[in-house]
């Protein structure tokens, strides 16, 4: 097939070896493609040899056009001298624009990381770079360091992500490459991952550093010992973020009490621009007063549009549940909530009163919410449904009530009678009722749309 006029191509030889045939196979496809701008290709768990990468490698010095690259090199063996051919031939891309590269499972040392930095410098029109590492690299925090120095020096990169999974960086990798992490003054967009990286409180202190000049910011540090004293030093930086207006917050099971979570609160409503929040808790013990200032603070961002907040297992219990939504409830602008509210101990009490609170917002018309493992009754739920037809805009619902004493086929169907009153619902999706006691009643809503069981 002609493919000269093309400017997109996606290659994947996944889990192969790269033969004689396979190298020809794809050469023939890119110089065939003169005009092409964005390269896809998956190389991933292939057999590479050593003289392979820089076989391969040398065909991007020949796109002069290429615009967007993405490679996938999972467990392929990559070495330094591999990553260093693979930053000499970007060098020469001199149009890039967009990098991401997935480099889990390799064996890249301080050496060939900080060789990739210096060749990207040399890339002055990036504005997206993507990279990915996982565990079996072989690099320190001076290889990170050798990263973040050759990136700082382009000027148009905006937006940055960088993922960790259960690296053996150490401490001092990540507060250095935090740190560096400053003199990145035009970057807008940042997604950061550290997940299983034993950050403690300093750690935590120093990714702080570079915060405020983000607008859109997901930070992942699940599952580190971040603390009380962790997440207050988060909140703190994330107060001084007068630009934020997007941000995205991962840090389950990282041992945050309800004091930690109600200091985080109170200094996350001084950022008054947020436009989009979501808020990861799992597995912590926010507890009812955490839950609680949550609410309030939440309930003075007047700009707030999307909110999720992901509190699974995290005791907030009765009063903790409808404190949120009374604070929820105040937020102006508001108009889609995400609430999973998983195994909180908030019986048919706590899931009643947090609808009743949320059906005083006048601006709520998309509403995901979690009631699993709650110990709700049939009546529960049954009060559930009359409270949520109070909510006047609401037209997309989608509700979970799995795990809990549902399996009556009258009380199942007295909360579908109920739901129907909820005549401007458009969407609806109710999980968690046994297959065999489903009926066909909330079909009968007027203006539905789309159902799912």
């Amino acid at each position: 097939m002609d493919m000269s006029i093309d400017s997109k191509l996606n290659i994947s030889h996944r889990n192969e070896s790269l033969s004689e045939k396979n190298f020809e196979i794809i050469k023939k496809n890119l110089q065939s493609c003169i005009n092409l701008n964005q390269l896809q290709i998956d190389l991933s768990y292939s057999s590479f040899e050593e003289e392979d990468f820089q076989r391969f490698f040398s065909i991007f010095s020949k796109l002069k056009s290429l615009t967007q690259l993405g490679l996938n090199f999972t467990n392929n063996g990559m070495n330094n001298k591999a990553i260093t051919e693979l930053g000499s031939q970007l060098a020469l891309c001199q149009r890039l624009q967009i990098i991401t590269l997935d480099l889990f499972y390799n064996e890249i040392g301080d050496d060939g990381l900080s060789n990739l930095g210096t060749s990207l410098s040399c890339c002055k029109n990036i504005q997206s770079f993507e990279v990915s590492f996982g565990k079996e690299n072989k690099f320190s925090w001076l290889g990170l360091a050798g990263l973040a120095s050759g990136l700082k020096q382009i000027k148009n990169l905006n937006n940055f992500k960088i993922y960790f999974c259960d690296t053996q960086i150490g401490v001092v990798g990540i507060s250095q490459f935090a740190i560096e992490l400053k003199n990145f003054q035009n970057l807008k967009k940042a997604f950061l991952s550290f997940s299983c990286c034993k950050i403690n409180l300093q750690e935590t202190c120093n990714i702080s550093y570079f915060l405020p000049y983000c607008e859109d910011l997901e930070l992942t540090l699940s599952f580190n010992n971040i603390g009380d004293q962790g997440i207050t030093s988060l909140g703190a930086a994330l107060s001084k973020c007068s630009s934020l207006q997007s941000l995205s917050l991962y840090l389950n099971n990282c041992q945050i009490s309800e004091k930690g979570f109600s200091a985080f609160a109170t200094q996350l409503s001084e950022c008054k621009n947020i436009i989009n929040l979501d808020l990861d808790f799992q597995e912590n013990q926010a507890c009812k007063q955490g839950a609680a200032i949550l609410g309030q603070s939440l309930g003075k961002l007047d700009n707030l549009v999307q909110l999720g907040i992901y509190f699974y297992k995290n005791y907030i219990q009765q009063e903790g549940a409808q404190q949120l939504g009374n604070g929820l409830a105040k937020c102006k602008k508001l108009n889609k909530l995400n609430l999973h509210l998983g195994y909180n101990y908030l019986y048919d009490k706590g899931a009643c009163s947090l609808i009743h609170e949320l059906s005083q917002s006048k601006t709520i018309n998309k509403l995901q919410i979690s009631f699993v493992g709650n110990d709700l009754t049939q009546n529960g739920i049954c009060e559930l449904a009359n409270k949520l037809g109070f909510l006047a805009r609401l037209n997309a619902l989608y509700i979970d009530l799995g795990d809990n004493d549902l399996n009556q086929k009258k009380g199942i169907q007295e909360f579908e009678s109920k739901l129907r009153l909820c005549n401007h619902l458009k969407i609806l999706q109710v999980s968690g009722f046994p297959y065999n006691l489903r009926s066909k009643r909330l079909m009968k809503i007027k203006q539905l749309v789309k159902l799912y069981y």
